[in-house]
């Protein structure tokens, strides 16, 4: 009895219970005794499994909280004092430009980006901008160096610590086009670009289940948690997992987004993809077009989420156009990406902002000009510095 009630099949437990009333005098009430008991010992399990995906969830940050503070220390420990003659150079080349150094010291990393930290002030009343500060070590070094994002402008009278780093190869440009669904005063879409100190370019995408104030609340926390994450120098990956952890902790049942990244590396060109449940992505390079899918399952589903990932080598003039899944769905159906390919290479303008808005509205073409989810087109363009 009980392991057909566990079935759930509607016609086995009608016969079952007909059986049983052959064999009992008060089957009736025996059934409804082993229902409801089945049903708290089946509330019970759901129960106890969701414990365990909490308890997981937070050992698996606690677990990423202490790489990530292992990998701190591990920074402080690679600020060394610049060695004399280097130290003399810097302070050489820049006393002509009116800058006093004081202390000079380098990080050099394991994958080879340098890092400079300079004590100075200026003199004399004098203020000399911090890209030309970065212009005379870039000479010294024999690499182009740069200041970090979020540094002061200029050189004053006051000694601080500026922070320069080895620039980077190529610069990104970003552009969006956006629908929100018929109907509906808010979009469900949410995404987030952004550069980080260590030359990467981080992109997300995030798409909340369903429309209007709810998805675009799910999908904002999760672009609002990666941001935080990869801002606190996490891997992609390891971000994504701590962003599910977080919705499956939160426990919202029927609540989940997908979760699309790309993350580029500006030195290097390298762009690593990550996905869970997100619509396809596809890269643009002159007269080709590349689809990269995804089959995994949205953030916030189960504890144990496995993403879709990839890579690619991006080079002068590639594009990276993300989307959601509302502009795929109003393709003609089971040919979604070969019509967005054909969409991708026939939309010549080579501005960002104007190609994603071309490829939105020629998708519209395909729905009647009409938005029957929420649409957004992310387009990424990488160029040469």
């Amino acid at each position: 009895m009980v392991r057909t009630l566990e079935e759930g099949d509607e016609e086995k437990i009608r016969v079952l219970r007909g059986e049983w009333m052959g064999a009992c005098s008060r089957s009736a009430q025996f059934f409804d005794v082993v229902n409801e008991d089945f049903r708290e010992e089946r509330q019970n399990l759901v129960w106890d499994n969701r414990m365990i995906e909490s308890r997981l969830a937070v050992a698996q940050q606690l677990s990423e909280v202490a790489r990530i503070m292992e990998n701190v220390a591990e920074d402080l420990y690679d600020i060394t004092c610049a060695d004399p003659q280097f130290r003399e150079d810097v302070k050489k080349a820049l006393r002509k430009k009116h800058v006093i150094v004081k202390n000079v010291w380098v990080m050099d990393k394991v994958e080879g980006k340098r890092r400079i930290f300079l004590n100075m002030r200026s003199r004399s009343g004098q203020c000399v901008s911090m890209s030309e500060a970065a212009q005379i070590l870039s000479g010294i070094c024999g690499t182009p160096m740069a200041p970090v994002t979020g540094s002061r402008s200029i050189v004053n009278g006051d000694f601080h610590t500026a922070h320069f780093a080895e620039d980077v190869s190529y610069q990104v440009m970003y552009g969006v086009a956006r629908l929100t669904k018929e109907q509906e005063k808010v979009s469900g879409d949410n995404y987030i670009c952004r550069q980080e100190e260590d030359g990467r370019f981080f992109i997300c995408l995030s798409d909340g289940m369903g429309s209007g104030m709810d998805a675009f609340k799910e999908s904002e926390i999760v672009v609002e948690l990666l941001e935080q994450f990869m801002e606190s120098g996490l891997s992609q990956e390891t971000a994504a997992r701590m962003v599910n952890s977080a919705l499956v902790l939160k426990g919202r049942d029927g609540m989940f987004s997908t979760v699309d990244i790309c993350a580029v590396d500006l030195y290097t060109g390298i762009c690593n993809f990550l996905k869970a449940g997100a619509s396809s992505t596809f890269i643009k390079r002159d007269h080709w077009v590349e689809s990269i899918a995804s089959e995994s399952l949205a953030a916030g589903l189960v504890q144990q989420l496995d993403f879709d990932t990839a890579s690619r080598k991006l080079y002068h003039g590639d594009y990276v156009i993300m989307m959601t899944d509302g502009v795929l769905d109003a393709l003609p159906t089971d040919r979604e990406e070969e019509t967005m390919k054909e969409i991708i290479l026939d939309v010549h303008e080579e501005e960002p902002r104007e190609l994603s808005r071309g490829i939105l509205e020629r998708v519209l073409g395909y729905s009647d000009y009409r938005a029957r989810d929420d649409m957004t087109v992310l387009v990424a363009g990488m160029w040469k510095k």
